[in-house]
C-alpha cells in the first residue's frame, strides 16, 4: 500500500527564495514592488544565497543583499533579520 505524500505549503518567503535562487536577471522595480514584503525578502535572500553559492563566497551574499535592498527600498534591519544576521 502506498503512503500518501505529505504536501507542504510554501510560504511567500519560500516562493520568493526559490525564484531568487533560479534567476539570472532581477525583476524591474515596478514588478518587484508589486510583490508582498515576505516575497520580496525571500527573493533577496534567495538571490543572495544563489550568488554566494556561485562565487563560493559569503561576502557575495552580503554584497548582493545590500545592493538589492538599496535598489528596492528594503531596510538593512529587515534584511539582516530575514538573513538571520545580527549587527
Amino acid at each position: 500500500m502506498n503512503k500518501p505524500s505529505k504536501l507542504t505549503r510554501q510560504t511567500l518567503f519560500d516562493l520568493g527564495f526559490a525564484h531568487g535562487t533560479d534567476v539570472d536577471e532581477d525583476p524591474s522595480e515596478l514588478e518587484f514592488r508589486s510583490r508582498v514584503r515576505e516575497y520580496q525578502l525571500g527573493y533577496i535572500v534567495g538571490r543572495s544565497f544563489g550568488e554566494a553559492v556561485k562565487q563560493a563566497s559569503r561576502r557575495a551574499a552580503a554584497v548582493v543583499a545590500g545592493e538589492l535592498g538599496w535598489r528596492f527600498g528594503v531596510s538593512l534591519p529587515e534584511l539582516m533579520a530575514a538573513m538571520n544576521l545580527s549587527e
